[in-house]
């Protein structure tokens, strides 16, 4: 018994001598029915097979009563003078004499032995002690991927060998599958690696025959790469290769044990390795050896930036009251607001140069070149005004008018026609009947001045074929 079950009551030493005759001859029993024999009585009760265990029973006893639960059996009691067995467990077991004597200590040597040490160093068995471990020493983190690789073999493993090549600054794994492990085929493999990542400065690799033959040093040394070698039985020394190799052998353990090939599972495991967050560096090996993180089927649950911005930036459109488009060319006249003297007009300038979508540079009457806002600059195009007289004439209102225009086009109206008259005042009342004049043009039409100045430099007559007035003659 083990030691916990020397600790069992008499009632569980005794089922557990049943428990233990029943599994021992499973392979005879089960599928037939069969008797137990036991002395003591209580078991009749609580394991008959017409009878359940007590709710109140330990769990011990209710969990070997399912045991027996699945086999056909028959429980009876018999005298303990009856019970062949229980005469077998009375036969005293003889005690055996080690006669090799246990030594745990070394005595002490009570004399002043002066060559103690050199005794103990030449003795063959005191000798052979092992020093005690050094400190940990870590190797330099690199500065950069592709600056120091990790390189080791694993395997055989299924018939293959695979060569493991680590990344010491990404911690970057390389997993090649290899057919023989001849120096031929490890240049093979290492110049599939080098035409990827480039040539690193430094490799680390153990003393295998394939890392220390002429031609793998030969390999090494036309690229300029260094090569150093750990000391033997120390693998320790290259730690960050054998961490790797133990990682692959895992994983293609339970990938064999899962029965898939091999060559989809693993770059599968490979891929959900480099963009998994390293221990160590804290970042996805993908992240450190390519600056990126690597596209993912988790990628798809996170919302694109461009996307999200994009949404955004309509929303806040489609909430915004302003409607008004930038139709602004270079070249074209306008109206900016001016805001010298503190006051708030308006004044003519030219556009010179488009700085964005809604900024402008514009240039004064007076020279001055400025900086507005699309909100700041006027292009609203007044409407041709029709006046209300028998013999009118359409005028396009122009912001750009003089006084002296206004003359020369009263001058030429007279003369050209004496049917057809402009009334200054009427037009300016159909201008302010008009819906699509601004509050600019409200405000310069208010005295007869601005009213002058919004006459064009030459009247235009309409190209309409005109026809006689029909009056009602009564």
């Amino acid at each position: 018994l083990s030691k916990s079950e020397q600790n069992y009551s008499q009632l569980d030493k005794e089922t557990l001598s049943l428990i233990f005759g029943v599994k021992k001859f499973h392979s005879y029993i089960y599928g037939r029915e069969f008797e137990l024999i036991t002395d003591h009585k209580p078991l009749v009760h609580l394991l008959g097979p017409k009878k359940g265990i007590p709710i109140m029973a330990a769990n011990r006893l209710q969990r070997w009563a399912v045991i027996l639960s699945g086999y056909n059996y028959k429980i009876k009691y018999v005298e303990s003078k009856r019970n062949g067995a229980d005469g077998l467990s009375r036969i005293p077991l003889k005690k055996q004499i080690n006669e090799e004597k246990d030594v745990s200590h070394l005595n002490f040597i009570q004399e002043n032995v002066p060559n103690a040490q050199i005794q103990t160093r030449n003795d063959p068995i005191l000798s052979k002690n092992n020093p005690p471990k050094t400190e940990l020493s870590s190797w330099k983190w690199p500065e950069g991927p592709s600056m120091r690789l990790h390189a080791d073999l694993l395997g055989p493993l299924n018939g293959k060998m695979y060569l493991i090549i680590l990344d010491a600054y990404s911690k970057w794994v390389e997993v090649f599958t290899m057919n023989s492990i001849s120096a031929d085929q490890t240049i093979s493999k290492f110049r599939d690696y080098f035409s990827r990542w480039g040539l690193p400065i430094t490799l680390v690799t153990d003393n295998g025959t394939q890392f220390c033959s002429h031609s793998f040093e030969l390999f090494l040394k036309s690229n300029g790469i260094s090569h150093i070698t750990t000391p033997i039985y120390s693998p320790y020394c290259n730690g960050a290769a054998e961490n790797a190799v133990k990682t692959i052998k895992t994983s293609l353990k339970k990938i064999l044990l899962s029965r898939d090939r091999i060559e989809e599972a693993l770059p599968k495991y490979l891929f959900a390795y480099r963009i998994t967050p390293h221990c160590t560096t804290s970042c996805s090996p993908a992240e450190l050896q390519m600056g990126r993180q690597l596209r993912s089927r988790f990628s798809l649950m996170m919302p694109c930036n461009k996307e999200n911005v994009s949404i955004k930036q309509s929303r806040q459109k489609k909430d915004y009251n302003g409607k008004r488009s930038s139709k602004i060319e270079v070249g074209d006249g306008v109206m900016v607001k001016d805001y010298r003297a503190n006051k708030n007009k308006w004044s003519k300038a030219t556009v010179i140069k488009k700085l964005g979508n809604v900024v402008f540079l514009v240039k004064l009457e007076n020279g001055k070149v400025i900086k507005r806002h699309l909100n700041q600059i006027s292009t609203i195009k007044v409407p041709l005004v029709n006046t209300p007289t028998e013999h009118s004439v359409n005028l396009p209102i122009v912001l750009s008018q003089t006084t002296s225009d206004l003359t020369e086009t009263r001058c030429q109206s007279d003369t050209e026609s004496d049917n057809h008259q402009v009334d200054v005042r009427e037009t300016t009342t159909a201008i302010e009947n008009t819906n699509n004049t601004s509050n600019i043009e409200s405000k310069l039409l208010t005295n007869e001045k601005a009213n002058l100045s919004l006459l064009p430099n030459t009247v235009r007559r309409s190209n309409r074929p005109r026809k006689p007035v029909t009056k009602l003659d009564l």
